[in-house]
């Protein structure tokens, strides 16, 4: 009876935690990726899902949005640290005065090539690689991404609309 207890607490913590969100320096960071579109991952540590930019447009669940590259920016000065959180290798944001922290896991990144039938297969990048879509586009057909490794964090990184890159929502107003 403990134990179930104990388990429900931890979900009704993780659902109040995740309907909140965390701040950081003013913007409201869901604290999961996205899993499917309008679902977010169980748990702050799992990869969630990979979208195309088309994709991710519609991702974030109702009350969220893609982040804009100045948002990802206030993220990116907030400083980071590479760290694993459960089984996941990632960037836990936000060490700033005053800041929650937010934890991104380094979730892969997947790259079309497309077949002789014209359709695309995806291959995945390295396992200690994150990217993440923002909504403002560089040019034609790329847009800006936060993307980051163990040595580095590059706020204004590009990825062609056809790359699957991860999700994390940021709150769509107060």
């Amino acid at each position: 009876m403990k134990k179930i207890f104990l388990f429900l607490s931890a979900m009704m913590l993780a659902t109040h935690v995740q309907a909140e969100g965390v701040v950081i320096g003013g913007v409201r960071w869901a604290t999961a990726n996205v899993e499917s579109a309008g679902k977010f991952a169980d748990a702050p540590e799992a990869d969630g899902g990979h979208f195309t930019f088309e994709e991710a447009q519609r991702a974030c669940p109702e009350g969220w949005r893609l982040p804009t590259i100045e948002e990802f920016h206030i993220l990116w000065i907030s400083g980071s640290t590479w760290t694993k959180l459960g089984k996941s290798n990632g960037r836990m944001f936000g060490a700033g005065a005053g800041d929650d922290l937010v934890f991104l896991p380094a979730a892969r990144s997947l790259s079309p090539h497309k077949t002789r039938g014209g359709t695309y297969n995806y291959a995945a990048s390295r396992r200690d690689f994150g990217g993440y879509w923002s909504s403002t586009r560089a040019s034609g057909n790329i847009n800006y991404i936060l993307s980051f490794d163990k040595g580095s964090v590059s706020r204004h990184g590009r990825g062609s609309l056809l790359n699957k890159f991860s999700v994390r929502c940021v709150f769509a107003g107060e």
